[in-house]
């Protein structure tokens, strides 16, 4: 079985430690921004609450860790 696995990426990563100084000096509560996390091996549970319940899947990460 093979999968292709796509993402894009809002800022260039040379942005990202001055979007992290911008959250962290304005106390920013991420938490409140992602609706769920889940891990690579449960990437399909992922999608799949994504278009179940899109009102309430704002914003889904999958942890690569």
């Amino acid at each position: 079985m093979e999968r292709t696995l796509v993402w894009s990426f809002y800022f260039t990563p040379a942005e990202y430690p001055e979007n992290v100084r911008f959250i962290a000096e304005h106390g920013i509560d991420l938490a409140r921004v992602v609706s769920d996390v889940f891990p690579l091996e449960a990437i399909n549970a992922a999608f799949e609450k994504r278009f179940a319940d899109p009102e309430h899947s704002t914003k889904i990460v999958i942890a690569m860790d």
